[in-house]
């Protein structure tokens, strides 16, 4: 591993050389609007027509990840909206079970006075009833 860390850093440094030679010898410019003056006019007007296709394309690029951007963020809220209903719906419906299980209770309570033969009049067993609620 510690040899191909080598070996790349020599060929970076041998890159290096070459663009620093290279502007050195005027091949290349510091100005991106330089053109090479061994372009044919042909080849001129095709580079023209890349950057300018290059400029359209990256602003539709910046464009859309604004608008991809602006949906995250309405997805999130979303999400965390969803997510607020969903906890109430299960707090809604552990409130249902509590309450179903103390009718089974209250159920199985009064089965079982029955069971015994509890002779409860009308009235005892409403007031009852209401007391255990």
């Amino acid at each position: 591993e510690h040899k191909d860390d080598s070996d790349e850093s020599v060929d970076k440094e041998n890159i290096i050389q070459n663009l620093i030679l290279r502007y050195d010898l005027g091949i290349l410019s510091t100005d991106p609007n330089r053109v090479d003056c061994n372009l044919s006019s042909a080849e001129m007007a095709e580079m023209q027509e890349l950057r300018r296709k290059a400029e359209a394309l990256a602003q539709r690029t910046i464009l859309e990840n604004f608008e991809l951007r602006e949906m995250v963020n309405e997805l999130r809220d979303e999400n965390f909206h969803l997510r607020n209903e969903i906890s109430e719906h299960q707090d809604k419906i552990n409130r249902l079970e509590v309450a179903a299980n103390n009718n089974q209770q209250s159920t199985a309570a009064i089965q079982e006075q029955l069971k015994q033969g509890a002779s409860i009049t009308g009235n005892d067993w409403l007031n009852e009833m209401v007391n255990e609620l």
